[in-house]
């Protein structure tokens, strides 16, 4: 798999994000909910209750709704903005794995 973010650069945009909640961008919402979104897909269900005191699927479907709306307020099909391009690609690769 190809590395799709580059942590050094993608710590300070988080950061700066948790900041100011309130005044994130379109861009970086979506790259967020697709993290988690990927996050959760990828720990086993027993682990997602424990941590998140809440089911997996729950959560999946949650986040999914979260990064398609994110997706289409941003309008993904005709952006330009890498971080909406990383988002969904993290969202599509994470979603083929949820599917399996």
């Amino acid at each position: 798999m190809t590395r799709l973010l580059h942590p050094p650069s993608f710590d300070k945009l988080l950061l700066a994000a948790n900041a100011d909640l309130g005044n994130i961008p379109p861009g970086m919402e979506v790259l967020m909910f697709s993290i988690y979104f990927a996050a959760v897909t990828c720990l086993p269900a027993p682990d997602v209750q424990i941590r998140f005191s809440e089911s997996k699927d729950v959560l999946l479907r949650k986040f999914e709704y979260a990064v398609r709306e994110g997706l289409a307020k941003v309008n993904f099909m005709a952006s330009r903005d890498f971080q909406t391009l990383q988002a969904l690609v993290i969202y599509l690769v994470s979603h083929q794995r949820s599917m399996v």
